[in-house]
């Protein structure tokens, strides 16, 4: 049981900076402020075609995905039975999933396309990479307990 807190508070750390980061990208995007970055990767990645999906920011996005992991994690550490629990995980495993799959074409646009990279959305990309990752380990090792 020790465990599976280990991994949920994680998660959990993982899916605050998560928010953390989309929320300022959210922040710049909507007040039109400069983005703090290492080099002019993330303006031009702002700039660019790619940048909003549907007419919405891509931050909205990432912010929708790590709010829903987060409330998901938070409420995992109330359930009770361990098929809430694999639930819960398998949950988490495919929002992780699909913000995988959706950072991998993003960061496939940055180096390929528009030839620039936002330090924040690669940062986002390894969070949620990591986040898979637990949420993996955390299924396998719940499948051995059912």
């Amino acid at each position: 049981m020790a465990k599976q807190f280990i991994f949920n508070r994680m998660i959990f750390a993982l899916t605050l900076v998560g928010l953390l980061i989309s929320g300022y990208l959210l922040y710049t995007y909507v007040a039109d402020a400069p983005i703090v970055c290492v080099n002019s990767g993330c303006e031009i990645v702002r700039e660019s075609q790619y940048a909003y999906f549907l007419g919405i920011p891509l931050p909205v996005y990432g912010l929708l995905m790590y709010i829903f992991v987060f409330i998901i994690s938070f409420l995992r550490t109330t359930l009770d039975k361990i098929d809430h629990h694999h639930l819960a995980n398998k949950l988490i495993f495919l929002s992780a999933l699909l913000g995988v799959v959706i950072s991998a074409y993003l960061t496939y646009l940055e180096a390929f396309v528009i030839k620039a990279y936002c330090m924040w959305c690669v940062a986002s990309a390894v969070l949620v990479t990591l986040i898979l990752i637990l949420s993996a380990i955390e299924i396998r090792r719940l499948k051995g307990n059912l």
